[in-house]
């Protein structure tokens, strides 16, 4: 519960997708099917980038509050960051967790294997 807080409130949208790209990850592991693995890369991708949106406004804020504070402590500013930081690293986790059951489901067997090279030269 401490990583949450101090992710502050950019960690909802890190969550959401990251709850998705999870979802859509084990789905994909149980049941490979053609149409299901662009969704989990989009949504481990989104999960990514919303990590690090959420990380870079907490920089952002973490360093508008530098003028209010006195000269001897202004290494205060490495708090924030690491606050700002459980965003990326929460991204990151579900990714990595998501991009695993990718693997999974790509090792089940050769119908896995037929989506992921069916999607690939899907023309978009």
């Amino acid at each position: 519960m401490e990583l949450l807080q101090e992710a502050g409130y950019g960690v909802g949208l890190v969550l959401a997708a990251g709850v998705v790209a999870t979802v859509l990850g084990a789905r994909f592991a149980v049941r490979a099917q053609r149409e299901g693995l662009p969704l989990v890369v989009a949504c481990i991708a989104a999960t990514l980038l919303a990590g690090c949106l959420a990380t870079a406004v907490g920089v952002q804020v973490s360093a508008a509050h530098l003028g209010e504070v006195p000269d001897g402590g202004r290494w205060i500013f490495l708090l924030g960051v690491r606050e700002a930081m459980q965003n990326l690293v929460l991204a990151l986790g579900f990714s990595f967790v998501s991009t695993i059951a990718i693997t999974v489901g790509l090792a089940r067997g050769p119908r896995a294997r037929d989506a992921v090279r069916a999607a690939a030269t899907e023309p978009t």
